[in-house]
């Protein structure tokens, strides 16, 4: 899938999902073939610090790698109400890891934040185990998670430890 087709298509989901449709609906309408999933894969010490990856079937190794985190308000939410995200990617042919973080309360800013650059870290370097590309990670989000995928993408600070 070439950098403009995955632009294209994170567009589209980004574009439905912002119509106020709900995400049941979405994994419902969504492929069921063509990948598989590795599901609750810690990436830290915390029981919310899991990730699932969607791996295509027939890829075109390295694959490119989406990272996508939730939205919710960093007060709910969960990885596993947006199947569809990692489904109709997967089903493209890329790699989606959908991303569990801490939630507030008990957690506050910027740990939302901190929680993102640890699943980045393990994304990036676990890439190779699930074929994907390392050099082609992209990042993705809803609301909250839009944020903590800038604040990731805009600001180092938050990935150099």
């Amino acid at each position: 899938m070439t950098i403009r087709k995955l632009a294209a298509l994170l567009g589209a989901t980004l574009t439905v999902m912002l119509t106020g449709c709900t995400m049941a609906v979405f994994n419902v309408i969504v492929p069921r073939s063509g990948y598989h999933v590795q599901t609750d894969i810690a990436y830290g010490g915390d029981p919310r610090q899991k990730l699932d990856v969607y791996i295509p079937d027939n890829l075109k190794v390295p694959a490119p790698v989406l990272v996508f985190f939730y939205g919710g308000s960093w007060q709910d939410g969960d990885k596993d109400q947006y199947l569809a995200v990692g489904q109709s990617f997967a089903s493209r042919g890329v790699i989606t890891v959908v991303v569990n973080y801490r939630l507030y309360p008990p957690n506050k800013f910027p740990s939302f934040v901190d929680d993102g650059a640890l699943a980045l870290k393990y994304v990036h370097d676990h890439a190779a185990q699930f074929d994907g590309d390392p050099k082609r990670i992209f990042l993705s989000g809803h609301s909250a998670g839009a944020y903590i995928a800038a604040m990731l993408g805009s600001n180092y600070e938050y990935l150099r430890d």
